[in-house]
């Protein structure tokens, strides 16, 4: 290492005049709903889809109350074993409702290497978006 090889740092830290928000990112998501509730939240184009902030928040709880359905409890680690869609997006903000930690697995994996992954982080759940 060489300090004259990384002119630059690779982040910025500076400290703001306001504080960071101490909420989870699941209450986020029930504030954005009744602030933007009809505002759209998503527009997928190739998918031929458009939720607003309140569709995109009840169709996640749905999603989230069946995760804990199957026994799963805050704090548990999920996979999403897909490309970026609406499948995606949707099971994203139900792991943040439930609780959930949201880990993304590359949907070129073959077995091997996605069994790896599952046991790396722990996954209960593996969910194909």
């Amino acid at each position: 290492f060489k300090e004259w090889a990384y002119p630059r740092p690779s982040y910025w830290f500076e400290t703001g005049s306001e504080p960071l928000l101490s909420i989870t990112l699941g209450q986020l998501i029930e504030w954005a709903a009744e602030e933007y509730a009809d505002k759209e939240a998503l527009v997928s184009v190739y998918e031929n889809v458009r939720w607003t902030f309140k569709e995109a928040k009840e169709k996640a709880d749905r999603l989230a109350a069946g995760f804990l359905s199957l026994g799963l409890n805050p704090g548990d680690v999920i996979a999403v074993w897909g490309f970026n869609s609406s499948y995606f997006y949707h099971t994203s903000l139900a792991a943040a409702r439930a609780g959930l930690i949201l880990a993304k697995v590359d949907p070129s994996y073959q077995a091997p290497e996605l069994r790896h992954c599952l046991n790396k982080v722990g996954a209960k759940l593996l969910v194909a978006a």
